[in-house]
């Protein structure tokens, strides 16, 4: 627990370094209808075609059973 705090505190009080920029996005379900957010184009562009797999696959699994009888 002391070396958690102790490295929490020695990196931020150092100046002049830059921090990592951080990504992220996501999908939300509401039924078959997405909602797509994200921080940046690159990731809503990978929440966009996970978006539409899980869709495609919804819709698959909503209808496939009428098709088999």
């Amino acid at each position: 627990m002391f070396s958690t705090v102790y490295q929490s505190w020695k990196t931020g009080a150092e100046v002049g370094e830059e921090k990592p920029a951080v990504r992220g996005g996501g999908v939300i379900m509401i039924g078959p209808i997405p909602l797509i957010f994200g921080s940046d184009a690159g990731a809503v562009k990978v929440a966009v075609i996970l978006a539409i797999v899980v869709m495609l696959l919804a819709f698959a699994l909503f209808y496939l059973p009428r098709w088999l009888v």
